[in-house]
């Protein structure tokens, strides 16, 4: 690679982009200058970079694939389809998982959701695909999801909506759309999912399946589109909490190139205590889950009987306060929506962190942005601009003032679990929107803001949570909505195993 020195007037432009005042007269020596930085990073260009284990197919599998049609697709749930499967044995042997399209699948297309990235093939294995593939599974395509995951919908994705297989007049629910309708549709065992505020749990609850958001920096990120690298998540959704223990069996622990991921990581036996009895349990009852303007009083009715539920298994439960969940949306927004201007602005990476990066990403990223300036959706567009104008008149500093509320949400939770052992509330405090091909773009972006108002909360204090359906209303599923303590991925399986064992006598409102 050669950078070429661009021109005075070129220059100017920079410093003007950068509120940087220069002057004519000195024009010559910011050119010396920043030629000589450009002859420092040629250096960087001409050094061997080191063969790390993201960067290598730990598997010389068959990777080839295919875009499906309506009769192997019937709910868009699949953006591509392949078969990949290590010749080695394992505890998942046979199961089939489905991939949400921000993981790297070495010689598969990856794109976001966005046309931006159509035709992009990642050359390495994110580390969640090199553990489920050293463990037997058959990795069976790359799930459809919201354009850069800006959306809690299902509507976004640049490859058609994705439909809901358990309220096909509802919304799949969003960003891991597609993972979620594959699963609820039986067309694979597991998917994984990503998260940074909901789009694990909102499309979980939204189809009626189990969406687990394990602590954040329990499951290595690397090998994934990230949004903000102080909340990016990933996780496993199925049918049954067994099948989410069993993967997060495989993929959870340290691969030593996150920067998620600290010492303080504990990994379990996650399967071990399943079916442990809960009657020991007590159980914080969250009241803001509960209250709202636009709650909707069935949502609530369902989830106060899983509530009775575990009171009838044994279970004590108390309700509990913590006001300051009211304003997680908000906190978690500027987090994630200034994360991901970074991330657009820095080749789909994002700086500042001292981990493994995508460096072939990062490149594709930035020739198709310079060519592909459509490639997002309007919601995305929307979001990046108000970010950037953020940027332009206050810099970091409200960013940074939603970090500090967000230590103080963790806190606040830190001690409620420190007295009881789960926290209960809705996953959604609302059924899932009705799909309307004609509702104008503003609302449907303003309206997807309820989905998240429970789930954000967890997602900034870095707590391990968990979606499980519990009846319906008019045959609209209902989730409940579990929090743990970090690092407590044992109790949270296990109370909701208790749970979805009573599956035949929740209620149909």
């Amino acid at each position: 690679m050669t950078f070429e020195l661009p021109p005075a007037d070129d220059l100017r432009e920079i410093a003007n982009q950068l509120a940087l005042d220069i002057s004519t007269a000195d024009m010559e020596y910011y050119r010396t200058v920043v030629e000589e930085s450009l002859d420092e990073l040629e250096q960087v260009h001409e050094l061997e970079s080191p063969s790390l284990p993201p960067t290598q197919r730990q598997f010389g599998t068959d990777r080839s694939s295919y875009q499906p049609d309506k009769s192997e697709n019937p709910h868009n749930a699949w953006i591509t389809r392949c078969d990949v499967a290590a010749d080695v044995s394992g505890p998942l042997d046979g199961t089939t998982i489905g991939l949400k399209d921000s993981i790297a699948l070495a010689g598969v297309e990856m794109t976001c959701g966005s046309s931006l990235l159509e035709g992009y093939t990642p050359e390495i294995d994110a580390t969640v695909v090199s553990r489920l593939l050293a463990a037997g599974a058959r990795i069976t395509g790359k799930c459809n999801m919201e354009n850069f995951a800006f959306s809690a919908s299902s509507e976004t994705s640049d490859f058609g909506a994705v439909t809901n297989p358990a309220a096909p007049m509802r919304i799949a629910g969003g960003s891991s759309s597609g993972s979620a309708a594959a699963v609820a549709g039986e067309e694979v065992d597991v998917a994984l999912g990503c998260d940074q505020g909901a789009s694990i749990r909102v499309p979980a609850a939204c189809c009626g399946i189990i969406g687990l958001d394990p602590t954040t920096g329990l499951v290595p990120y690397t090998g994934i589109f990230p949004m903000d690298p102080t909340i990016d998540s990933v996780g496993p959704m199925a049918r049954t909490v067994r099948e989410v223990a069993e993967v997060l069996d495989v993929i959870a622990g340290v691969d030593g190139l996150d920067p998620r991921q600290g010492p303080a990581v504990q990994t379990s036996d996650y399967t071990a205590t399943l079916d442990d009895n809960v009657g020991d349990l007590e159980i914080g009852v969250l009241n803001e889950g509960f209250e709202g303007d636009a709650t909707d009083d069935r949502v609530v009715e369902a989830v106060q009987d899983a509530v009775d539920t575990y009171e009838r298994l044994g279970a004590e439960t108390t309700a509990v306060s913590v006001p300051l969940h009211h304003d997680a949306v908000s906190i978690g927004f500027t987090i994630w929506a200034y994360g991901a201007l970074q991330a657009f602005t820095n080749g789909g990476q994002g700086v500042h962190h001292d981990g493994w990066y995508d460096t072939d990403l990062m490149t594709a990223f930035a020739e198709r942005r310079s060519t592909c300036a459509d490639g997002l959706s309007e919601e995305g567009k929307a979001t990046l601009i108000a970010m950037q104008h953020l940027a332009d008149r206050h810099g970091g500093a409200t960013y940074g003032r939603a970090q500090n509320l967000r230590f103080r949400l963790k806190r606040e939770f830190d001690e409620l679990l420190s007295t009881v052992d789960v926290l209960a509330l809705p996953t959604m405090p609302i059924l899932p929107f009705e799909r309307r091909d004609d509702i104008p773009e503003v609302e449907r972006t303003r309206r997807t803001i309820t989905l998240c108002r429970n789930t954000a909360t967890s997602s900034l204090t870095k707590h391990p949570s968990i979606s499980i359906p519990y009846g319906s209303i008019d045959g609209v599923p209902v989730g409940v909505l579990l929090i743990a303590d970090h690092y407590d991925e044992q109790t949270l399986l296990k109370t909701a195993a208790a749970l979805q064992e009573t599956a035949t006598e929740t209620p149909q409102l």
